[in-house]
């Protein structure tokens, strides 16, 4: 059991500089400013990605609360929505979760991760601005 992980010829090395893969190639800055500079940079776009996430799960729970009292939108459009429609409103973004995680996969595989990102955010840009300039049900639902 103990020489299960040391096997040299199959464990990478520490000091292994060779490119694995295309998107592995590329070289951070050779200055140390410039390097700590780009390692906050990368934690600061990764960490914001947990709180956009973290934004669209509880999204939900603050709009149903605010339709239930005061249903208007930025247009100055009534909303008549049905309990239904606010259930559907909350749980909409886990069934587009599902339904979209096979093609998104098929995206970051054919175009690579970092298309892959730049495209699912200028979406989910899209869907935020939908849904803050929606003045009926099927637009919140869409931009969901």
């Amino acid at each position: 059991m103990s020489g299960l992980f040391t096997n040299a010829t199959t464990s990478p090395s520490l000091t292994d500089t060779s490119p694995k893969s295309v998107e592995d190639a590329s070289t951070p800055p050779s200055s140390s400013m410039q390097y700590s500079v780009y390692q906050v940079w990368l934690i600061v776009t990764i960490s914001s990605c947990y709180t956009i996430f973290g934004m669209n799960i509880v999204w939900p729970n603050i709009l149903v609360s605010h339709l239930a009292v005061d249903n208007t939108t930025l247009f100055h459009t009534q909303l008549n929505l049905s309990p239904s429609q606010l259930d559907w409103i909350g749980s909409i973004s886990s069934i587009g979760s599902a339904v979209m995680v096979i093609p998104a996969g098929w995206m970051v595989g054919k175009l690579g991760r970092r298309r892959g990102i730049i495209i699912c955010s200028f979406l989910h840009t899209l869907g935020w601005l939908l849904m803050a300039l929606a003045f009926n049900y099927y637009m919140i639902i869409l931009g969901k």
